[in-house]
């Protein structure tokens, strides 16, 4: 066996009921690769099994695609009779899609970004300055900030080059 698959679903693993069921056959039969489908950790060992899930993500696939398209169909229905929709949020929409000011905001969640990034690694640099100068690697200061339990801004493991970004983001401030 050559590696591991991991997907949360069998829906998420595939566009069609035909594409899973090649891969049953030509990967899976054969031992080359294992699949963990983490909502149903055994559905690779039973072939039967296997089909039956396949066909109905297949089906859970196109009802979530009618459910979307019937979404959206409701939302420009909405905005073509009263001109907005108020989000769940509170936010007024006009239109869907593209907008004039994408150029604005994309700038505007790249600085949002930026700020978040840099507040965290003016939160967790100390730590990571006090052990670079200690002389220990970006691979040992990411080792130990996970046996700490510490999380990285976005709630992952640390790696080296997660540790290596920080160390960087710090400099250039």
């Amino acid at each position: 066996m050559n590696g591991t698959i991991i997907v949360a679903d069998l829906d998420r693993f595939s566009r069609t009921t035909w594409h899973t069921l090649k891969f049953f056959e030509t990967i899976l039969k054969k031992n080359a690769v294992k699949l963990v489908v983490c909502n149903d950790p055994t559905i690779s060992e039973n072939k039967q099994n296997f089909y039956m899930k396949a066909m109905f993500a297949d089906f859970e696939r196109d009802k979530i695609s009618e459910r979307t398209k019937s979404g959206l169909a409701r939302i420009k229905n909405e905005l073509r009779e009263k001109g907005s929709i108020t989000t769940s949020k509170g936010k007024r929409i006009t239109k869907l899609g593209v907008h004039d000011e994408m150029d604005k905001a994309r700038a505007s969640a790249s600085t949002a970004v930026k700020t978040i990034a840099d507040n965290f690694a003016t939160k967790i640099g100390p730590t990571v300055y006090k052990r670079l100068k200690a002389g220990e690697s970006y691979r040992e200061i990411a080792q130990e900030l996970n046996e700490l339990g510490v999380p990285t801004a976005r709630g992952g493991n640390w790696h080296a080059s997660s540790v290596r970004n920080i160390a960087k983001r710090l400099e250039n401030k």
